[in-house]
């Protein structure tokens, strides 16, 4: 395989970038969420403290790589839902 494989699967389930893919594949995105719900949900859901500003990159990545829209809600937050 690709050393791009063995790397995401040696992560998976521990970085923010796994973490959200995870959600992803679980539907959580399914409805508009903002990053707050994310560090929530992780705390609470999966037992993993992730700061908002580890979770801000991966975001924009999963919505230039056409997997999350995002827009901003009446408190101009960014709010997240799958494409």
């Amino acid at each position: 395989g690709s050393p791009q494989k063995a790397a995401k699967a040696k992560t998976k389930g521990a970085g923010p970038t796994a973490t959200l893919q995870l959600l992803l594949e679980r539907g959580f995105f399914d409805k508009k969420k903002t990053i707050g719900d994310v560090v929530e949900y992780c705390k609470n859901k999966l037992a993993r403290t992730i700061p908002m500003n580890q979770l801000s990159g991966p975001l924009a990545r999963l919505v230039r790589e056409d997997k999350l829209d995002r827009s901003k809600n009446a408190e101009k937050q960014y709010e997240y839902i799958k494409k």
